[in-house]
């Protein structure tokens, strides 16, 4: 005779898929993942998307040094000179906030997102300035709008994806 794995009642029924007692479905189905195979898909997606923070901060962080050398050359860098430095900067503190998240600490969350909005802010000043170089005001400036957005385009998608994937995982 068969038992309930939830509330041990005897099971008169073999084909029941309930429990006649509790209710609670006496089968797995292949349409239920287990709750341990959904926490293991969950984690390594959390997982892929910190190691690719890592990437993309240690790639930010070429960029901001590269900007910075960029723009010390020039002579027409209009109180603008500390931009690549402090790109750099605070794609370090993604860098950490990655890392943290990567070792089961939700403070990495804070620490990413405080990092990362500053990187956006820092990115939108330095494009609003960056007319002075152009020699154009035009916001809509194709190279501009370019330069920008491949930073602050994945930096949202990513926030939005650390904020979906932080509820879920790291307690």
């Amino acid at each position: 005779m068969k038992f309930c794995s939830n509330c041990g009642t005897p099971l008169e029924d073999i084909q029941a898929k309930f429990c006649p007692a509790c209710g609670s479905p006496l089968y797995k189905t292949e349409s239920q993942p287990s709750q341990e195979q959904t926490a293991t898909t969950n984690s390594a997606a959390l997982i892929t998307l910190c190691i690719l923070t890592l990437i993309g901060s240690v790639l930010g962080i070429i960029k901001g040094l590269i900007v910075q050398t960029f723009y010390s050359e020039l002579s027409i860098h209009h109180n603008r000179e500390p931009f690549g430095y402090a790109s750099a900067l605070f794609n370090m503190g993604t860098l950490v906030g990655a890392a943290m998240m990567l070792n089961r600490l939700k403070a990495g969350y804070t620490v990413y997102m405080i990092f990362q909005c500053a990187n956006i802010i820092t990115v939108i000043f330095w494009a609003l300035g960056y007319d002075h170089f152009l020699d154009s005001s035009d916001l809509l400036n194709p190279f501009l709008l370019l330069t920008t957005s491949v930073t602050v385009v994945p930096s949202l998608l990513f926030m939005a994806l650390y904020t979906f994937m932080v509820r879920k995982q790291l307690h």
